[in-house]
């Protein structure tokens, strides 16, 4: 019934399959730290921010010894206001629109994208903490903010922008649990919203599964129109199945098709 976020201490924290999926940028400090590919494969002593949906991640690929929560916040769940989805949606219809028209390399199509993609960035603005002064010389001072008083300003909340990253990771991270429970070892390598994994009948089946409950979610919203049809959906990414792939880490990989 509610949203969470709250900030957790971990005391002998240790991945429990060879997928690590903790940042290292998230993490807001720690001791003791072995990292793999940037991210949190065991460490002594680590303290992050989570959501509900993240703390549910940790549950299927990490075991620890003693978690503390230290802050603790919520809000009644819900949907995202109409004075924001509506625009979005807006936006996105004409998206659609020109890439199923041939108008994807068009200034238009750009500008139109970067209305949708800009909602995730307008929300998670940076709350600026420094002020910069000059007398003679430039002198930077950085300020303790109210962080409940400087977000009663914002027309929009930082919390929806968290949620919908929040919601990616989970969406994604328990795919590629349910994958590995039914076909070990599967799965290659994971971008923010993509799996690499083997090809198998088994896998297909888990994502046909899914992608009924995102339909089924779709129309429940009333979201009819064409251009939503494949919405949060996944879908074979070059076409056609990849014969090989390489990866040096994150965002660093060759294929071929």
């Amino acid at each position: 019934t509610h949203c969470c976020i709250m900030l957790v201490d971990f005391y002998g924290i240790e991945a429990t399959t060879y997928h690590s999926i903790e940042s290292k940028h998230k993490v807001i400090t720690s001791e003791g730290a072995k990292l793999d590919n940037g991210r949190v494969y065991r460490a002594d002593y680590m303290r992050v921010m989570l959501t509900e949906l993240d703390l549910e991640n940790y549950r299927l690929f990490y075991r620890w010894r003693e978690m503390r929560v230290i802050e603790f916040k919520t809000a009644k769940r819900g949907y995202l206001p109409p004075f924001l989805t509506d625009v979005l949606k807006r936006h996105y219809v004409r998206k659609s629109e020109l890439k199923r028209n041939g108008g994807a390399n068009t200034p238009e199509y750009a500008i139109v994208k970067s209305g949708v993609n800009s909602f995730f960035g307008m929300t998670v603005t940076r709350i600026n903490l420094d002020s910069v002064t000059y007398n003679g010389e430039w002198i930077l001072t950085e300020h303790d903010a109210d962080y409940s008083k400087e977000i009663e300003s914002q027309l929009l909340l930082p919390q929806w922008g968290i949620y919908v990253a929040a919601w990616g990771r989970h969406e994604l991270l328990a795919t590629v649990h349910a994958i590995e429970n039914e076909v070990p070892n599967a799965v290659i390598y994971c971008d923010t919203d993509s799996i690499k994994c083997v090809h198998d009948a088994k896998i297909d089946a888990i994502i046909q599964r899914y992608n009924k409950t995102i339909a089924e979610k779709l129309k429940r919203r009333k979201l009819q129109n064409s251009a939503f049809s494949d919405l949060g959906m996944f879908d074979l990414e070059y076409g056609k199945p990849v014969t090989r792939l390489k990866t040096l880490g994150a965002k660093r990989y060759i294929y071929e098709v």
